[in-house]
């Protein structure tokens, strides 16, 4: 074999070797990115665990149940059930936990003072919250 056709084939194994280098380099770093995403995905899990845990217990201690609500509003129970099951307009909002309804104090609230706003309206006549 002749020396220059010995020198390329040196040199192609040696662009071989370096495409190699290079390839492993770049698995190395994909690999390193997949671990990060992992540990990310995993940090966002736990993240919206906490977060539910932290709801269910805010819901526990500042919300009432529907039969506690409709006793703050002097509805019946039934009547506050039904209305918000039909999707009835111009009721309370709730927030579904799992399948719990809860309704919060300062919500109810604040849509007991709009109701107040809207009683000249219905009346006719200007009146309280006018």
């Amino acid at each position: 074999m002749s020396d220059a056709v010995e020198h390329e084939l040196r040199e192609r194994i040696k662009d071989l070797i370096d495409q190699r280098d290079i390839f492993r380099s770049k698995l190395r770093e994909q690999d390193i990115v997949y671990e990060v995403l992992n540990e990310l995905r995993d940090r966002v899990k736990h993240a919206e665990a906490h977060a539910r845990e932290i709801e269910r217990e805010y819901y526990a201690h500042h919300a009432m149940t529907e039969k506690e609500a409709a006793k703050y509003l002097g509805v019946s129970y039934t009547v506050l059930a039904s209305r918000r099951r039909s999707g009835g307009s111009g009721m309370p909002p709730y927030h579904l936990v799992g399948k719990a309804v809860r309704y919060e104090r300062k919500m109810l609230d604040e849509w007991i003072k709009q109701q107040y706003k809207k009683w000249p309206e219905v009346c006719g006549r200007a009146g309280v919250g006018a």
